[in-house]
């Protein structure tokens, strides 16, 4: 239940992005840490950037991000 919403798979880095709108940065990493979204990815040698990202409707801006 539930996907990585994007994920670049690089030479070096893997990068799992969330993203939310009207929530918190941390809840998305929240997701990424308890739907295990980087367990296909840990034995790849690579570092794994994983980044959560809130968009705000009011504003309809990105109102905060988080990395991890």
């Amino acid at each position: 239940n539930g996907r990585i919403d994007i994920v670049f798979d690089t030479d070096r880095f893997v990068y799992i992005i969330e993203l939310k709108r009207d929530q918190s940065p941390e809840t998305a990493l929240r997701q990424i840490e308890e739907k295990g979204y980087d367990k296909p990815f840990l034995n790849s040698g690579k570092q794994i950037i994983k980044l959560g990202i809130n968009f705000s409707s009011a504003t309809r801006t990105v109102d905060g991000w988080a990395v991890a």
